[in-house]
């Protein structure tokens, strides 16, 4: 083999090793770029993704649940303990009455007196309790209703009988067709009779006292009255009318008519279905506090829709054309009033009134 054949062949064979050489170099690449390949793959799965909720600048809407009231109806507009009855607005009794009997702590003056139930219980707790306070006394002057209960027909014959008519009310105005009213004297050991305003002391007492019984004044001195007339004027009148009616009127030194007609211009809800508490006349008494409204008459009856959690204490109508509702809060198990007793010289003022 010549020189240049040996030199060919060593050529070829360097060729050969060298391509070898780069193809196992091109393989362990391949290797090492797959391994790699995995690996991230590999860490991919591992790894969580999370996803960031969006950023947003408005308020969350909240939706305010829907206010429940409850509709109550109230009838009779003729009937309750506030009916006003005047010579503007006449009466005619229809109602049951309860007869008036001599007790040990009152007297009638004759037989066949009448008055409504509710109205003798109250007066039988009022005089015992003035028996109490005046019951030892050397000279203990007795109360002597005088008249109470009257008929339209015995209106009548008064007012005929009557030489000044300004001092009698017509038939059908006298108050004492309601049956919630009453006249006081007093009768000392003797029998002699007296007129209230001729012992200021009892007087006092007795206005003083009986609102906490439900009575007032009807015609106080300083009140605004249909009634004329000086004979009955401050002369033991009363007339009841229940609480908190009777507290707030005597506090405020007003007659039924003044009171009637204030619920009607100032706490009227005919205009304003959806009223709140703070809507109403409030009046406290005794740590309990009453909500009073005015709402007239349809047809002799009247709706009212309840602001929630309140219920109706009592109702009347006033004989001209509407009724007064009292509503009271219903009591959650938290705010129910303690039932300790209180010592009469601990007792709350007789009337606390806010507007």
């Amino acid at each position: 083999m010549s020189q240049t054949e040996k030199n060919g062949k060593m050529n070829e064979e360097t060729k050969y090793k060298l391509s070898l050489v780069l193809l196992v170099a091109l393989a362990c690449v391949a290797v090492f770029a797959a391994i790699n390949m995995v690996g991230k793959l590999s860490d991919r799965e591992d790894t969580p993704v999370t996803t960031e909720a969006p950023v947003t600048t408005e308020a969350p809407v909240v939706t305010e649940p829907p206010v429940v009231r409850t509709s109550k109806t109230v009838s009779n507009k003729i009937g309750g303990s506030l009916i006003v009855v005047n010579n503007a607005n006449l009466y005619q009794p229809l109602d049951t009455l309860a007869e008036l009997k001599n007790t040990d702590v009152f007297q009638r003056a004759t037989n066949g007196m009448y008055i409504r139930e509710d109205a003798l219980e109250n007066m039988k707790n009022a005089f015992a309790l003035y028996k109490e306070v005046f019951g030892e006394e050397e000279n203990f002057y007795f109360p002597h209703i005088s008249a109470a209960f009257r008929s339209v027909e015995q209106q009548k014959n008064q007012y005929e009988a009557s030489t000044d008519k300004t001092t009698v009310s017509l038939p059908g105005g006298s108050d004492l067709h309601t049956g919630y009213s009453f006249r006081l004297m007093l009768v000392d050991s003797d029998e002699k009779y007296y007129q209230l305003n001729s012992f200021p002391k009892i007087q006092s007492w007795m206005n003083e006292n009986l609102p906490k019984f439900g009575f007032i004044d009807r015609y106080p001195e300083n009140g605004n009255t249909d009634f004329k007339g000086t004979s009955i004027v401050g002369y033991g009148f009363y007339r009841y009318v229940g609480l908190p009616h009777s507290a707030y009127i005597s506090y405020n030194g007003i007659s039924l008519e003044d009171y009637i007609e204030k619920l009607k211009t100032d706490y009227c809800v005919d205009e304003n279905p959806e009223f709140e508490l703070e809507d109403l006349l409030e009046i406290e008494y005794e740590e309990q506090k009453y909500y009073v409204l005015y709402i007239s008459e349809d047809n002799n009856k009247a709706t009212v829709a309840l602001p929630p959690d309140t219920e109706i204490h009592s109702f009347s109508g006033d004989n001209i054309g509407g009724f007064v509702i009292v509503l009271i809060k219903t009591a959650s198990e938290e705010e129910l009033p303690s039932t300790e007793a209180v010592a009469d010289d601990e007792q709350s003022a007789p009337v606390q009134t806010t507007e």
